[in-house]
């Protein structure tokens, strides 16, 4: 078998999601060379846009292996996910699965079952969609605005078709960046560069600086960026 990992929206740290025609062609890419696209779609529930289908949706020959999670958007401690397969897999993958942890805690699925029958599951969803909303926004919005009053830039940005917690900022070759982001650090403002998300014999390497806001207040934001833009000048 041939696998295609990819994540469909919100990808990290380009913040990045993949159009409707993206995920159709994907789809039938993977018919076409029978290879199964792994799909995993653990920001599904903070889409803001509910006509947004995963690629699963565009899938007509069952080439498409559905991944989701609850931990990112209940606790990280919840150790329960979702895995929709094609049937041809389903005795291979519970095969494996026994090998790798006989199964999964069946507390923690009751636990989930009662919380999503409920209807708490679902009043948490809209509210934690709400609060991801509203981060993704200042974030653009506070980049856009520092972009706006300054005479120069040493950055690009680009933002993504969908808004998302995390985005990135291009920096340009001749800046010091490790320098900046110890200086930021010591203003308790933690950046990254995304070296580490290439692999090790790629040969050209972008400046990407990586931003994400998925745990920093509301309140924080715009002064936060005010002061990363600060530092890149």
């Amino acid at each position: 078998f041939k696998f295609f990992y990819t994540v469909p929206r919100f990808h990290n740290p380009l913040g990045v999601s993949y159009t409707r025609n993206q995920k159709k062609a994907i789809a039938q890419l993977a018919a076409k060379y029978d290879v199964y696209i792994v799909e995993d779609d653990y920001m599904a529930d903070l889409e803001q846009d509910t006509k947004q289908d995963p690629i699963y949706a565009y899938d007509n020959t069952s080439h498409v292996i559905y991944l989701k999670s609850f931990s990112k958007i209940i606790f990280p401690g919840l150790r329960v996910g979702v895995a929709v397969l094609p049937e041809v897999l389903c005795e291979s993958f519970n095969r494996f699965k026994r090998l790798m942890d006989i199964d999964s805690s069946m507390l923690s699925q009751a636990a989930l079952e009662l919380y999503l029958k409920s209807g708490m599951f679902e009043r948490h969803r809209k509210k934690m969609r709400s609060c991801y909303g509203k981060r993704s926004m200042l974030l653009h919005d506070s980049i856009i605005r520092e972009a706006n009053a300054a005479s120069e830039q040493h950055y690009s940005y680009v933002p993504a078709s969908q808004l998302g917690v995390h985005t990135y900022l291009k920096l340009e070759d001749n800046l010091r960046a490790e320098q900046m982001i110890k200086r930021l650090q010591k203003k308790f403002i933690r950046v990254e560069m995304a070296d580490s998300g290439y692999l090790p014999y790629f040969a050209k390497k972008e400046r990407i600086l990586k931003l994400n806001v998925s745990s920093v207040k509301e309140s924080d934001i715009s002064s936060g960026i005010a002061q990363v833009i600060r530092e890149i000048r």
